[in-house]
């Protein structure tokens, strides 16, 4: 008979075994990534791909023995069979995407004489009589690799965070709430001046604009809004998951600090679009949780809420909202996302139709940048133009496909249905990003690609869903 579970084994049940083992390394990744300039110094982003493929090792060693414990097995738990089918369209989701970057890499040159010929008063050395073609070559290859390698780690994590149990997923929420709070308050401590963060580097660029421990305000903002929808979830959901013994009254309170943290913190980061996607997660979640619990929310939250808003309302006249204002009504302020959009769409069509290669946005718009830009572009600031790009339309046509196939294939119940609430949050969060990705790189932000992937992975753990797990146990009983 097993023995019953005392809460002071909570946390070694939570970490036990390879899978604790994998929740161990995605909870380093949560909290430590962030800090490392969001993963982008290269010392961070080597420990995010080595520990990302860590994860992704694991996963198979956790498929092959389930797969050749549950051989030959009669009456197969039926959870256990749905697993197994769940993880194969994980694994040949991926084994696509790697297939498409694998041909770019071997059969096709990403800057060829196939549409290199199409431009017509532009003086571009043709790779067969470019000295420096085949180093050339060898990089662009390079950067499909990465880009190859930055999704898997990015799959892995999903598909680690589609595994975890509920008291796994109580640290995981955890997590973000500390990490949403303390990049809100290193960044408005941390706002102006040179001065060091957290003693490790010198705060060079964006210097009078709250950015934590990013480089980027933008990228800052819009990790605050990944946070926030699940911050809500935990503390104020229907069933909350943190601090579920304490009265309502100081987890509103909590709260409270938590949201007008996230909020003047975006706002002291002047970002236009990180402020709107920040308002945005807030939004979306009190919709979305209206709806899922199907009655009118309590005084007591509208009160918080409308506190909350009048707080931040309060604090942005303080520290001046008119920079960030003044930013959002001047179309041209440097960053110039029109003008690369633009120049573009002066690529040949042929390029629409091959694609370019995963990775190689940086080297191919260097042929129509205008000669008075200002700055080098590494990135569309727009994922969905620089992905149609890179794969080319029938490609990408194929991959979103097959991605809605995947979804359909992994994600079971309703979102409104769910007493817990935190797949509700993840949609929010992930409805975020969406709306970010339309004018920035975010997603290729180590930091903020693995938050984005937890919620990806939460939005289809069917662990979080109460009504599904009956259901299924009904259906395998009447078997």
């Amino acid at each position: 008979m097993k023995a019953p579970t005392s809460s002071r084994f909570a946390i070694p049940q939570a970490f036990a075994g390879v899978r604790g083992l994998q929740f161990g390394a995605l909870i380093a990744l949560m909290l430590f990534i962030p800090i490392l300039q969001a993963g982008m110094t290269g010392v961070a982003f080597a420990i995010w791909l080595l520990v990302g493929g860590f994860l992704a090792g694991l996963s198979i060693l956790i498929w092959v023995i389930n797969d050749a414990s549950d051989n030959g097995a009669v009456n197969q738990d039926v959870n256990r069979k749905y697993e197994r089918i769940s993880s194969s369209s994980w694994v040949w989701f991926w084994l696509l995407v790697t297939l498409v970057c694998l041909i770019h890499v071997s059969f096709k040159v990403p800057i060829s004489q196939f549409w290199l010929g199409s431009f017509r008063g532009i003086e571009v050395l043709e790779p067969g009589l470019n000295p420096n073609s085949a180093s050339l070559m060898s990089y662009a290859k390079l950067q499909t690799l990465g880009l190859w390698a930055f999704f898997t780690v990015f799959w892995s994590i999903a598909y680690v965070s589609s595994r975890l149990k509920r008291d796994q997923v109580k640290w995981l929420l955890a997590i973000v709430l500390i990490m949403g709070a303390f990049e809100a308050l290193l960044g408005l401590v941390v706002m102006k001046g040179s001065g060091g963060v957290l003693g490790l580097w010198q705060k060079i660029y964006y210097v009078s604009d709250a950015t934590g421990t990013f480089i980027n305000r933008n990228h800052f903002a819009n990790f605050l809004a990944l946070c926030l929808p699940l911050g809500l979830c935990a503390l104020l959901g229907d069933k909350p998951l943190l601090m579920s013994s304490w009265p309502k009254l100081y987890r509103s309170f909590i709260l409270l600090v938590f949201v007008v943290l996230i909020y003047l913190a975006a706002v002291a980061s002047h970002s236009r679009m990180g402020l709107a996607v920040t308002v945005v997660a807030g939004l979306s979640w009190i919709v979305v949780s209206r709806f899922r619990i199907k009655r009118r929310l309590k005084p007591l939250d509208w009160l918080g809420f409308l506190g909350s808003a009048l707080a931040v309302v309060v604090l942005m006249l303080w520290y001046g909202v008119s920079e960030t204002t003044g930013r959002a009504l001047t179309l041209a302020d440097g960053d110039e996302r029109w003008v690369i959009w633009q120049n573009a769409f002066d690529l040949p069509h042929k390029v629409w139709i091959s694609g370019i290669g995963p990775g190689n946005f940086s080297e191919v718009y260097a042929l129509v940048k205008p000669s008075d830009t200002r700055h080098s572009f590494y990135y569309a600031h727009n994922e969905y133009l620089e992905f149609v790009l890179e794969f080319g339309v029938p490609v990408s046509f194929v991959l979103v496909a097959a991605l809605m196939i995947w979804f359909k294939s992994n994600f079971r119940g309703s979102i409104f249905k769910d007493k817990l609430g935190v797949r509700a949050a993840a949609t929010c969060t992930l409805f975020v990003m969406f709306l970010h990705s339309f004018v920035d790189f975010s997603l290729q932000i180590p930091a903020n690609a693995t938050y984005a992937a937890v919620a990806l992975g939460l939005l289809v753990n069917q662990d979080l869903s109460r009504g599904l797990r009956r259901k299924m146990s009904r259906n395998h009983g009447t078997a």
